[in-house]
């Protein structure tokens, strides 16, 4: 009797991992990515958040992503994906004192996410990869060939990265984004 009882416990304990294991099964990053370019330089953000596709696209309604740049600086969103996840809206703010030109860009990005009740403190990451605009504007960057920046935080907090996006000359950045320098 012990023994069939010691059974259905140790079977109820691995179904019921199974089942555990089954219910994250399709957890996974949502990513959503604009491209811009600042001056000649690239600069792919790519923004998630972990969970089921589907609650997700529920619970979480979109992500403004702010470029924080110098007031004298040209920068323009080159492309933008659409996914079922949530809307992404793309904002620069030109707040910063200018620079001279040739000196590295500094840029702050701030990401604020719209969500409910329910998704409000779900885990959020935001990449940020620059690479040249030479090696083609309308590509993402390639890895090994890029600068990488990481940041995690959750959805109530929000996502804040800053940094220097490396500029010779300032490029025409071309888009109904941009912000033309005034000299």
């Amino acid at each position: 009797m012990k023994a069939r009882i010691c059974a259905a416990v140790v079977i109820a304990l691995c179904g019921g991992l199974f089942l555990f294991k089954q219910s994250r099964a399709f957890e996974t990053w949502c990513f959503d990515d604009p491209v811009i370019q600042i001056g000649n330089e690239m600069v792919e953000t790519t923004v998630g958040v972990y969970g089921d596709p589907a609650w997700v696209s529920t619970h979480v309604k979109s992500a403004t992503i702010t470029y924080h740049l110098p007031s004298n600086t040209k920068a323009a969103k080159v492309r933008s994906t659409s996914t079922p996840y949530f809307a992404e809206n793309v904002q620069f703010a030109y707040d910063s004192a200018p620079i001279q030109p040739g000196q590295p860009v500094p840029v702050t990005v701030v990401v604020t996410f719209q969500t409910d009740a329910v998704g409000a403190g779900a885990p959020a990451q935001m990449v940020n990869t620059v690479q040249s605009a030479a090696k083609g504007a309308q590509s993402a960057p390639a890895e090994g060939d890029a600068i990488t920046v990481t940041t995690r935080g959750d959805t109530r907090s929000g996502l804040t990265a800053s940094g220097l996006v490396p500029s010779g000359e300032w490029g025409s950045a071309q888009s109904a984004d941009t912000h033309d320098a005034k000299k």
